[in-house]
């Protein structure tokens, strides 16, 4: 056994006995003080042990729990002690988002008077997702989160702010946020408000020192607080969208003593996995709770470029192995003081637009404009433009001119009600 196995085994152990117990922020506090310095010291090698070590216990406990991965498992010919590293998961068929909305039940492994926490997918592009957490699933997120979190922020008071116009009680960015805040000794405000003056002003009467939020809502939040008081932010966190170096350039003028990170969540990957370094868009993802593949969708074989799939290694309720995310990455350099890989997010490999941090399916869109145009049969172009500061989703309609007094007529103001969104993130034209 070589060195950095040795280390690996070892420092896997440590982390185990940590992570899935009740912690105080007290203990938090002090699992941080010794982790400090201590990620940036470890090699790919040592990474490379404890994600072998958390790969080979997870394919077995799926082998022994899920309906669903037993029988996938067989269908490919792999028995689970064949799974030895990432490099053997490449026998292994993708999961697909409709397995998780098909067959959620067959993926759980465990019974449902045990789940401590379930979250769904919006559902704009079909049936929403949901993806169930243990109690010991709750703890480790939020035990490994507030470590991490601390781990960086050092011993300053945490006010933190998560700001974004929630559409849905069971949004999994929230929820996971302010367990992570709240495990770090911090104050967690749940600022859900469609109005970004209310939230700036919350901000400012609490002196938040850190924001979670969106792109698209931080762009507005920076217009509510224009040049008056703004809340001392030495840190903001922005996901649900891709960030681009547009808007991260204009969040650092409007807070320049702040560090700006971009963060890689999904309804079935969770929070706090993957995020960028300061100020940087390519995202880093925690291998040694995460296996990161870039495949060809159609074949599932690795590509320099192509979807992002990610297999979870240390869930309970429900894992899920090779989990096909719907975006386009490629391999990507980063700045980060870690041996950790990191990818650039290129947008999407399927007809998924994400605005005002949703997801919505283009199909879902023309289908509704049917359905409230009288069912007649007509062509819908549907695209995502830039507008000043937001995001503009356009929809077209061969052969009819649209404004707001024909859209309200036609019933397609409804449109914007259906899906959550704001008339000021939707514009009409004539295809």
């Amino acid at each position: 056994m070589f060195p950095g196995k040795a280390k690996g085994i070892l420092f896997e152990m440590l982390v185990r006995r940590f992570e899935r117990k009740q912690r105080t922020p007290q203990a938090i506090r002090r699992g941080a003080q010794l982790l400090h310095g201590r990620l940036r010291s470890i090699d790919r090698c040592t990474i490379m042990a404890v994600q072998q070590s958390r790969l080979q216990r997870m394919v077995a406990y799926l082998g022994g729990h899920s309906d669903f991965y037993r029988q996938l498992f067989r269908r490919a010919g792999i028995r689970p002690d064949d799974i030895r590293s990432a490099d053997d998961l490449s026998g292994l068929p993708l999961t697909h988002g409709n397995d998780l909305r098909d067959r959620e039940s067959d993926i759980r492994c465990i019974p449902e008077n045990s789940i401590s926490a379930s979250f769904l997918s919006s559902g704009t592009s079909g049936k929403p997702k949901r993806v169930d957490y243990s109690f010991e699933d709750v703890q480790a997120a939020a035990n490994n989160g507030a470590t991490l979190l601390l781990s960086e922020h050092g011993d300053a008071p945490l006010v933190a702010a998560i700001a974004m116009p929630v559409r849905h009680g069971l949004w999994i960015g929230w929820r996971q946020s302010a367990w992570i805040i709240e495990k770090a000794g911090g104050l967690a405000l749940t600022l859900g408000d469609e109005d970004p003056s209310l939230v700036a002003q919350t901000m400012c009467r609490y002196r938040c020192n850190m924001l979670m939020s969106s792109p698209s809502f931080m762009l507005r939040l920076i217009d509510a607080f224009g040049t008056g008081e703004k809340p001392p932010l030495t840190r903001i966190i922005l996901g649900s969208e891709r960030l681009d170096a547009k808007v991260l350039e204009a969040v650092r003028v409007a807070f320049p003593t702040a560090d700006v990170h971009t963060s890689y969540g999904t309804t079935e990957l969770g929070v706090g996995l993957a995020s960028s370094w300061k100020n940087e868009l390519s995202i880093v993802f925690d291998e040694m709770d995460l296996v990161v593949e870039i495949v060809d969708p159609e074949t599932g074989e690795p590509e320099d470029e192509g979807e992002l799939v990610f297999s979870t290694m240390s869930r309970r309720a429900m894992p899920l192995l090779r989990y096909q995310s719907g975006d386009r990455a490629r391999w990507a350099d980063h700045g980060a003081p870690y041996v950790l890989r990191a990818v650039e997010i290129l947008g999407r490999t399927d007809d998924v637009l994400v605005v005002a941090g949703s997801k919505i399916s283009a199909e879902v869109i023309a289908v509704t404009v049917r359905d409230l145009a009288g069912g007649q049969r007509r062509r819908v172009a549907v695209s995502l433009q830039k507008g000043e500061g937001n995001q503009i989703l356009h929809v077209s309609v061969e052969g009819v001119r649209w404004t707001p007094f024909v859209g309200q007529v036609c019933g397609l103001d409804k449109l914007v009600s259906c899906f959550g969104f704001q008339a000021a993130s939707w514009s009409w034209g004539a295809a």
